[in-house]
C-alpha cells in the first residue's frame, strides 16, 4: 500500500514538474513545434528509462515466486543460452533482451544523446549499461532486497548489447534528417 502510493505521488510530482516546464515556456513563447516534440522526446525517454528500472530490478512474476532462501547465480558460461528446457523460454528470453535496449537507443537518438551517435560509443554504453544492471540484480539478491530468484548472466548483456546496436540500426535506416557534412 505505501509503495503505491510513492508510485502515485512520484508520477504527480513528475507530471507537475512537466506542467510547470511547458507552462513556462508558453509564457515566455518559446513554444515552438520542435520544441514540444523535443520535451514530449525527453519524457517518453525519461518514462522508458524508469520501464528499463522497473523491469530489470523489480521484476513481476506471474504467478509470484517466493521463496525463503535464495542463492544467488552468476551465469558467465555463454552456451547456456541454447540450453533452455524448452523452446518457448530459450526465444523470450532472447526476444526480451534483445528488444530491451533497441527503443531506448532510438528514443536516445532523436533526444540527440550525443553518446549515442556511433555504433562503437553505443556499442559501449550498451556494455556498460547491461553489465551495471547485471551486478545490480546479483546485489538485490545477496543484500536480501528481493524474494525473488535472480541469475546474472553474460548472455543478458550479450544480447542487450546487440539489441542496442540494433537499435542505432534501425534509426540509421529510417533517420531521414539531414546529415551534416
Amino acid at each position: 500500500d505505501e509503495a503505491l502510493q510513492g508510485a502515485i505521488s512520484l508520477r504527480a510530482l513528475r507530471a507537475a514538474a512537466g506542467g510547470i516546464h511547458i507552462g513556462l515556456a508558453i509564457k515566455k513563447k518559446q513554444l515552438t513545434k520542435d520544441r514540444i516534440i523535443n520535451m514530449v522526446l525527453r519524457w517518453a525517454f525519461a518514462g522508458y528509462l524508469c520501464f528499463i528500472a522497473a523491469v530489470t530490478l523489480f521484476p513481476i512474476t506471474l504467478p509470484p515466486c517466493r521463496m525463503s532462501f535464495i542463492t544467488p547465480s552468476v551465469n558467465l558460461d555463454p552456451g547456456m543460452l541454447f540450453r533452455y528446457s524448452d523452446a518457448w523460454h530459450m526465444i523470450v528470453n532472447v526476444a526480451g533482451n534483445l528488444l530491451l535496449f533497441a527503443p531506448g537507443v532510438i528514443l536516445g537518438r532523436l533526444c540527440g544523446i550525443k553518446v549515442l551517435d556511433s555504433w562503437q560509443s553505443t556499442l559501449a554504453a550498451g556494455v556498460v549499461t547491461s553489465v551495471l544492471i547485471e551486478v545490480m540484480q546479483y546485489c538485490e539478491t545477496v543484500w536480501g532486497f528481493t524474494d525473488m530468484p535472480r541469475t546474472s548472466d553474460i548472455n543478458d548483456v550479450a544480447l542487450n548489447t546487440a539489441g542496442a546496436v540494433i537499435g542505432w540500426l534501425v534509426f540509421r535506416l529510417f533517420d531521414k534528417r539531414k546529415k551534416s557534412a
